[in-house]
């Protein structure tokens, strides 16, 4: 989170005088920065399209731990023998945030040295829909796609300076809650998928578009709009193992994966980019389990520039 320790120092340089006007000038100290736009693409997280969540590690000005859960909902649609079949996506979303800070002041003076420990938390509800249209030999999909983020921060302060610090940056910075709607659209494109012997291959192409508005505020400095993008480039591979499980196949899985992000949201994250390599193993259910046609386990690792972490976890497919 490159844009942070901006806003975690601006409290060093203000003037004495009384707490209100302290409090007023740093408020325009964080919404000269982009905090907010910290805050929406956090929250942009919690839709995790094409891409696994998992725990993960930004090593930056400020080193950051970063987790995400996403439970995802795909179907295609028939509603009409002339139509084009209707996309339709649902996602529940989690994430989560933890900076630490040892100053906040950057050991400017002991006398006021603050220690700062902040989580963020963000709930996320999303829907999309979109038909999927045939150009040659690709499916693609352009889709709308809209939802609801709710986002917290709850942060401890320790040292000399810390019933000063919380004091001036309650409710600003600090200790707040809000809520968000998240708008935009995704364009999915499929190409055809390719066989390797027994091995299945699965390419695709994503680009997501999120504007961010906020609904209910604590202050000012948590609001105004935000926009993120990214694109997903996503390999995912299966295979068979040669083992059955009550009589239906067991598959292995693989899955290459690459995102980017564009804007403002590369500098307020802390990475711009990173990979997904995983695996897995998946068994087909179909009749077995009502409405899911697989479910498995699986597990990846991310790699970035100045982030790294991993997945692990189950696998449903509708």
């Amino acid at each position: 989170m490159r844009s942070l320790p901006m806003v975690l120092l601006a409290a060093s340089v203000l003037p004495a005088q009384d707490l209100n006007q302290i409090r007023d000038q740093l408020r325009r100290d964080v919404q000269s920065t982009r905090y907010s736009t910290f805050i929406a693409a956090f929250a942009a997280l919690t839709s995790e399209a094409e891409v696994s969540g998992g725990r993960l590690r930004v090593d930056g000005d400020v080193e950051t731990a970063l987790s995400v859960l996403t439970v995802p909902w795909r179907r295609e649609v028939a509603l009409h023998d002339d139509w084009p079949l209707l996309r339709l996506e649902a996602d529940l979303g989690y994430s989560t945030a933890r900076i630490d800070v040892p100053d906040i002041y950057g050991g400017a003076d002991p006398n006021i040295a603050t220690r700062v420990t902040s989580e963020y938390q963000a709930f996320g509800a999303f829907f999309g829909a979109g038909p999927t249209l045939p150009a040659g030999p690709l499916r693609v999909t352009p889709m709308l796609v809209t939802g609801l983020a709710y986002v917290d921060n709850d942060t401890d302060f320790a040292g000399p300076g810390a019933a000063v610090t919380q004091s001036l940056t309650e409710r600003i910075l600090f200790n707040w809650d809000a809520t968000y709607l998240l708008y935009g659209g995704a364009l999915r494109v499929e190409l055809p998928e390719t066989s390797l012997g027994d091995v299945k291959l699965r390419p695709l192409l994503r680009y997501d578009l999120r504007r961010t508005e906020d609904l209910d505020v604590d202050d000012a400095s948590q609001g105004d709009a935000g926009t993120d993008q990214w694109l997903v480039a996503r390999l995912e591979l299966e295979g068979p193992t040669g083992l059955e499980l009550q009589q239906r196949p067991l598959r292995w899985l693989g899955t290459l994966a690459y995102k980017r992000f564009f804007g403002d949201a590369e500098d307020v994250l802390g990475f711009a980019d990173y990979f997904e390599i995983g695996g897995g193993l998946a068994w087909d259910c179909r009749e077995l389990v009502p409405g899911l046609s697989q479910i498995g386990l699986r597990g990846a690792w991310f790699v970035g520039e100045d982030l790294r972490g991993f997945t692990i976890g189950g696998l449903f497919r509708f």
